[in-house]
Formats: C-alpha cells, sequence, structure tokens
C-alpha cells in the first residue's frame, strides 16, 4: 500500500505496461505534515508525475475527490475519503496532518455485485469523517482493514461496515503478534 511498490514496479515494469489512468491524490502541500518521516509523501506527490510517464500508453493522472466514481470493464470505484475532507487545500492552513496515514484515499470497490471498501492506512480523524458523513451506508460485504489492522478501526466503523469477510494486508508474523497483544 506504500508508494514505493509504484515507484519500484515503474521503474522496472514500466515501458511494458500500457495505462490508461493513475488515480491517486496524494498529500501535496509540505504544509499538511508535522513530522519529517511525512515529508516523504510530499516528495512522492512530485515525483509522481515522473512515474506515471514511465508506463505505456500516456496515461492520465487523475487526482479524486470525495463524492466521485470511475467505472473501468464493469467495475465501479466510488471515493469515500480524500485528505481534502478534513485537511483544507491552502498553504496557510493551521490544521496540521499529524500523520501521513490520514492522507490515505478511502473507496469502494464495486465489482460482480460485490462490494470492497478499501482504506489503506486511514485511521482516527478519516474513520471518524466516515462514521458521520456514511454511517450504515458504508456497509460493505469485504473489508481492507485499516493500517493493516495496527491501529486506527473503531468499532463503531467496523460495525457500519458490517463485512462478512475483513481482509488484513499484513503477513502472518504480524497477525500473530497483534493476537498474543503484542508480546
Amino acid at each position: 500500500d506504500h508508494t514505493e511498490g509504484f515507484t519500484e514496479f515503474s521503474k522496472e515494469y514500466g515501458e511494458q505496461v500500457t495505462l490508461e489512468y493513475v488515480i491517486a491524490n496524494p498529500a501535496t502541500r509540505s504544509s499538511y505534515l508535522t513530522t519529517s518521516t511525512d515529508a516523504a509523501n510530499d516528495k512522492w506527490s512530485l515525483q509522481l508525475p515522473g512515474e506515471v510517464a514511465r508506463f505505456g500508453g500516456s496515461p492520465l493522472l487523475v487526482i479524486p475527490r470525495a463524492g466521485e466514481k470511475y467505472s473501468f470493464c464493469g467495475t465501479e470505484f466510488e471515493i469515500l475519503y480524500t485528505h481534502e475532507d478534513i485537511f483544507p487545500f491552502t498553504v496557510s492552513s493551521t490544521v496540521k496532518m499529524s500523520d501521513g496515514n490520514e492522507g490515505s484515499t478511502v473507496s469502494r470497490m464495486t465489482a460482480y455485485g460485490k462490494t470492497v471498501l478499501i482504506t489503506g492506512d486511514a485511521g482516527g480523524l478519516a474513520i471518524d469523517v466516515l462514521n458521520v458523513r456514511y454511517g450504515k451506508l458504508l456497509h460493505s460485504d469485504i473489508l481492507q482493514v485499516c493500517h493493516h489492522g495496527h491501529w486506527g478501526m473503531t468499532e463503531t466503523f467496523f460495525n457500519y461496515v458490517n463485512p462478512t469477510y475483513a481482509v488484513y494486508t499484513t503477513n502472518m508474523k504480524t497477525l500473530l503478534l497483534r493476537q498474543e497483544g503484542w508480546k
């Protein structure tokens, strides 16, 4: 889920792959970012157009916003949250993103009559926004659990989503540690 995978893939295989679109909305202004580690997000947003250009097909870089929908090959993606929902798009803003994970884009994919809620690393404020904005409308068949299951997902959020399946984007060692209370 991190940008390094896209960066390395574009370097290694970009010329062999034809893309029509890249949909991404990284936090693009360093004024959003309050820790030195989050500066990497700002760096990636500056590098993203060059990385997209490595692919064949002259892909269009699309910056999604909450409420937009995109359809590809019978699959729909609905954007539910982007960082602009809680961090105003102004350089002079006094509201600062305390954690780059709050910049995750949350979307819901619908294919073959099933829904998948994709949360990325969203947590905290982002989950609060989703709870208030959508409530029970968050219901989805499959949930990609927030931030690899480490933190960020509330019981209220999980109950609103009420998934049949929950997917953890992590390895078995991390899941076992989580189950044991991080001993």
